[in-house]
């Protein structure tokens, strides 16, 4: 179906309507009270003798976030919620409520949910900002700094030209006389500028921080002598280094630091409350002498030392049932059986249960970082949780820590040690569960829908194995082509697919135990899957058939790691109606085996930072094994000049890509921008200089250039010969950049507004299709540019978006006239409507 052109929007229209849209944007100080001031923005401004952030040591946006009042919310510039706040007054709202009162559940009328009130600028604002500022200086290390408000009357850029117009037309008798009415609409806009402005505050705050204080010197005053060994065993790694800013979050950090150590080394009833700091910055020209304390005991309770714990006894309750622990108290821990488990290394676990346990001893402990006889430690603890929480069987876990009963041979108790007995309490989540899911896409022609049924196991072999079983089918329609010699079917649904994969995920490794204190603490986990597609277009037909086996693993709470040492993927073609143009040997039946490494980093739930990174690196070698191995056996080659395996010729070829995501947070989380490159090739060597088709890359669809239909964009500048194609557009080459800013504009809805760009390109010099070969010196003039906007509502468990993406520069165009006119930019024709459930990326 062809989309009917939009009518052109003429320049003039748009100079005349945005104009006037500003002018009565000034209305909304029509119920304001003369003596209240509307706020409609704060401004600072930071003197400081560096404007580098980093040695500023906070940001703009931190001062802005303590700032209150904030000014009303705005969509494209006008305060478009504060407009429908004030549809009905106060009055006219609780006379319409009067009506509901009545009923059980007293609902706000919809203009106070869905509206924002006026924000007002009081006195008390004028002088409580700037204390709040001052205080946040000082804890950044700022003690001679000053704050300064500047209040101006607001107007806009239009009404600040129009302004010096509007005081003569409206002070002009003659022309108040007017009667025809544009004329008259005209001047009493133009009157309300110099009216309702008055009425409008913009509050500027400028602040000097003066020059920071700094540490000079760090000294220790510890009163334990064994707290103190430790302490400055480990000061070289203190956060107070001489030079560094006297900031209070730093300050916090090193007491967390200390604490975190000392309770590392068995010191289990330390806190960091014993941990205070003396500041000496008299006599000091802008420098502060340190002095940290710690102190255990008090004036009532001189005699208290603190000791280190070493942990007895291990309680485990491997299906411990919280509601039935809440009604029979006591006696729910009478009626249980208690089970004695050594380890390989001799260490004991007390296994205490009721009914007969689905989960094996061994596995239980088998992650457990907390054993009989070792000291207490805070980093074992928080590694058991991890390790815990990664497991699907594991509903709940809970460890808590009591001190033991003292027995006669305990001859290892003494003023400096105590014993403690450690207790876990494991809540199991469902054995098996299943799920039915469903999605429906339309990429601007293209349109269909996708389900499938996922079977879970959580402890498939009594080891907290998980099994994943997943069954999918998805139907679409695809663009037909009346030029295909092929007949195309008439259903609406003329794309089928039909799969099925299964996925056992262990909760360890198949690694000789040698190998597996290397990864210890890291939530290593083996996998083993396999897969099976059907798909059925009306240009070709092909199954294909895959499995793996790796291993996935942490090597810190921000990077992850997949290995793949074995990957095999078969692709049987059944059908192939594909035109001439396209080279059929990426299409042909071909076996796959080799290997792959990702490597994923991901800081999003780092502490300290307010922006992440969400970076993938990947890369894929295959055929080289069995390669060699045709080689080392004197294989014959074909008539092409291949090694064979099952009369098909195998690829050979490496492959690797990069996904980089920056996601900065714009003042608030109601603003977020979202910097994105892909940059990915695959080169085939050795057996077959062609990259099977599902190794190849493509460019275009909702995630990808959302101006573009999937698989319609490139390669390079090539231009399809029958325009009316299912799109084949495959590369070995892809770069691929994406900009994207999102705005909360209500609770549950965002709008967003992008720009993207990119191509992919062929490697191999025998590809026939002109301007799709990658040259260095010219990819740049390749790139394609496309723009758009985006709505996005959030249901609470996923999102829905829909995105309209729009053609700026199209490679396919001839050189030098790439860039779209404004007149073929604004028509249908250029739009591609895209909808999805989730974020692009």
């Amino acid at each position: 179906m062809r989309f009917r052109k939009l009518k052109q929007i003429k320049y003039k229209y748009i100079i005349f309507i945005i104009p006037f849209m500003l002018l009565f944007s000034c209305n909304v100080t029509k119920n304001i009270n003369k003596d209240e001031k509307l706020l409609v923005k704060n401004k600072i401004k930071i003197n400081h003798a560096s404007k580098n952030k980093k040695k500023l040591g906070f940001e703009k946006y931190e001062i802005a976030q303590i700032i209150t009042p904030k000014p009303n919310s705005k969509i494209l510039f006008l305060p478009v919620k504060m407009w429908i706040y004030q549809l009905y007054t106060d009055e006219q709202v609780n006379e319409k409520m009067k009506n509901k009162r009545k009923k059980k559940r007293k609902k706000e009328h919809w203009t106070r949910r869905v509206g924002e009130p006026p924000v007002y600028f009081s006195v008390n604002d004028e002088y409580k900002n700037p204390r709040k500022i001052r205080v946040f200086l000082r804890n950044k290390g700022y003690y001679s700094s000053s704050v300064k408000i500047e209040k101006k009357q607001y107007r806009n850029y239009f009404q600040e030209v129009l302004f010096p117009i509007s005081k003569s037309v409206c002070n002009n008798k003659k022309l108040n006389d007017i009667k025809y009415f544009p004329g008259k609409f005209f001047i009493n806009s133009l009157c309300k500028v110099s009216a309702n402005s008055k009425n409008k505050i913009s509050v500027k705050y400028i602040i000097e921080t003066g020059n920071a204080h700094r540490i000079d010197s760090v000294k220790y005053n510890i009163e334990d002598k064994n707290l103190e060994k430790i302490v400055l065993k480990d000061k070289d790694k203190t956060l107070l280094k001489k030079g560094k800013r006297l900031d209070v979050i730093l300050l916090e950090d090193e007491r967390k630091r200390i604490s975190a150590k000392l309770r590392n080394s068995g010191y289990y009833t330390f806190s960091k409350d014993y941990i205070y700091f003396s500041v000496d910055t008299i006599g000091k020209k802008e420098l502060a002498n340190i002095t940290i304390n710690i102190l255990t005991t008090s004036d009532q309770n001189k005699d208290n030392k603190i000791k280190k714990h070493i942990v007895k006894n291990v309680y485990i309750y491997p299906n411990f049932k919280l509601d039935e622990a809440l009604v029979n108290k006591d006696d729910y821990f009478k009626n249980q059986d208690t089970l004695e488990f050594y380890t390989k290394d001799n260490k004991k676990y007390n296994l205490i249960y009721k009914d007969v346990q689905r989960i094996n001893k061994k596995a239980i402990v088998r992650g457990l970082d907390v054993a009989s006889g070792d000291l207490y430690n805070l980093k074992k603890i928080k590694s058991t949780y991890k390790h815990l929480a990664s497991l699907p069987i594991i509903q709940t876990a809970n460890i808590t820590f009591h001190p033991s009963k003292k027995e006669k041979k305990d001859s290892i108790m003494s003023d400096s040690l105590e014993y403690i007995d450690c207790e876990i309490r494991l809540s199991q989540d469902k054995l098996q569960s299943y799920q039915i899911a469903g999605e429906v896409t339309n990429t601007s022609r293209n349109f269909g829908f996708a389900s499938s049924l996922n079977y879970t196991h959580n402890n498939f072999f009594r080891r907290m194995e998980v099994l994943d079983l997943k069954f999918n089918v998805e139907f679409r329609h695809l663009t037909k082509n009346p030029d295909y010699e092929f007949e195309v079917s008439d259903q609406l649904f003329n794309s089928r697919k039909y799969g099925a994969e299964f996925n056992i995920n262990f909760p360890r490794l198949f690694f000789p135990d040698i190998f597996k204190t290397l990864f210890k603490n890291s939530n290593a986990k083996t996998n083993i899957s396999g897969n099976f597609n059907y798909t059925e277009r009306p240009d070709y037909t092909w199954a294909i058939a895959g499995g793996t086996f790796g291993y996935n693993w942490e090597s810190t709470s921000s990077i992850r790691h997949y290995f793949l040492p074995l990957t095999a993927d078969y692709f049987y073609k059944i059908e192939n109606y594909l035109p001439d143009i396209i080279d059929n040997r990426n299409y042909d039946d071909r076996f796959i085996l080799g290997g792959s490494y990702k490597f994923v980093f991901n800081n999003q739930y780092s502490r300290k930072q307010k922006d992440h990174f969400f970076i993938t690196a990947y890369t894929k070698i295959a055929g080289n094994s069995i390669y060699a191995v045709n080689n080392l056996l004197g294989n014959e080659k074909n008539e092409n000049g291949n090694y064979t395996f099952f009369g098909n010729a195998f690829a050979q070829f490496v492959k690797a890509y990069i996904d980089a995501r920056y996601y900065k947070s714009l003042g608030t989380y109601k603003n977020n921008a979202v910097f994105r490159i892909f940059a990915g090739a695959a080169l085939p060597y050795g057996n077959l200089n062609v990259i099977p088709f599902n190794e190849q890359f493509f460019s275009g669809g909702s995630t990808g250039l959302r101006a573009w239909d999937e698989r319609s964009l490139g390669p390079g500048s090539y231009v399809e010969e029958i325009p009316d194609q299912f799109f084949y557009q495959k590369g070995d080459i892809k770069f691929e950049a994406n900009v994207e800013y999102r705005k909360k504009v209500f609770k549950k809805i965002e709008t967003a507004v992008f720009v993207d760009a990119g191509n992919v390109w062929a490697i191999n010099s025998e590809d026939t299709r002109e301007g799709a070969l990658f040259e260095f010196n010219d990819f740049y003039k390749e790139i394609a540019i496309g723009t758009g906007f985006g709505v996005r509502y959030d249901f609470g468990f996923f999102i829905i978006r829909v995105d309209i993406g729009m053609k700026l520069r199209n490679p396919a165009l001839p050189l030098g006239n790439r860039w779209l006119s404004y007149n073929d930019f604004f028509t249908y024709e250029n739009m591609k409507f895209n909808i999805g459930i989730g974020y692009p990326f």
